[in-house]
C-alpha cells in the first residue's frame, strides 16, 4: 500500500506525511486518488545462502507482510546458483527476483525501498490513476 493509514479515513500516517501532499483536513491525496491493494506479484523468488544474515532478514521481511515466495538455496542448487549469477551479474546473496524486477545482496531497508517502487509503479500503471 502507498499509505498505512485506515482506509476509512485516509488520513496521514507518518509513512506518508514526508511523500505525500496533504488536503487542509490531512487526508493523504495521492491515497484517495490512487488506493489499490499491495503489490500481488505473480512470482516471487529469493536466492538465499542459508548462513547469510541478510537473507534471514529477507525471509522475515517478506513473512511478516505475508508474502508467498519460492526459497532458493544457493549453496546446494547449482541450477539455482546459475540462475542467480545470470540475474544478478554477481555471487552475492540474497537477490530477489519479482516477476522479473531484480534486486541484488540487499538489506531489509533497500528490500522496503524496492517494494515501495513496485507498488508506485503498480498504481501508476492502473486506469484512471492521478499522480
Amino acid at each position: 500500500m502507498v499509505c498505512s493509514a485506515p482506509r476509512s479515513t485516509g488520513r496521514k500516517s507518518k509513512e506518508c506525511e514526508a511523500r505525500h501532499r496533504l488536503d487542509r483536513a490531512g487526508i493523504c491525496r495521492r491515497r484517495r486518488a490512487c488506493y489499490f491493494p499491495p503489490v500481488q506479484p505473480k512470482r516471487v523468488r529469493l536466492f538465499i545462502k542459508p548462513w547469510c544474515p541478510w537473507c534471514h532478514r529477507a525471509e522475515e521481511w517478506l513473512r511478516d507482510r505475508g508474502i508467498s515466495y519460492e526459497r532458493l538455496d544457493v549453496s546446494r542448487d547449482a541450477r539455482a546458483w546459475d540462475e542467480m549469477v545470470r540475474l544478478s551479474g554477481q555471487t552475492l546473496a540474497p537477490v530477489i527476483d519479482v516477476d522479473g524486477a531484480v534486486l541484488a545482496d540487499f538489506g531489509s531497508e533497500e528490500l522496503a525501498r524496492f517494494w515501495e517502487g513496485l507498488e508506485a509503479r503498480s498504481c501508476e500503471a492502473r486506469p484512471g490513476s492521478s499522480r
